[in-house]
């Protein structure tokens, strides 16, 4: 099976949060080019990664993808 590009994507992963009461933030690190992304909360840390696979996934299956969240709110 050939890769193409956007098919495989990796990252390092911090997470920390400063106190119990306090949010878990999170950054993302791009081993490749160094390039860090910050994230103030789990959720945009979750919509930055849902908005990269996204992208690469075929239209029924994103369609697939939207049908079973709307069957689990």
């Amino acid at each position: 099976m050939e890769e193409q590009p956007g098919d495989y994507v990796s990252y390092l992963l911090r997470m920390w949060r400063t106190s119990r009461e306090n949010p878990w933030r999170a950054s993302l690190e791009d081993p490749r080019t160094g390039e860090r992304v910050g994230f103030g909360s789990l959720e945009a840390l979750w919509e930055f990664l849902h908005g990269k696979t996204e992208a690469t996934l075929p239209k029924d299956a994103t369609e697939a993808n939207l049908e079973h969240e709307r069957q689990l709110s």
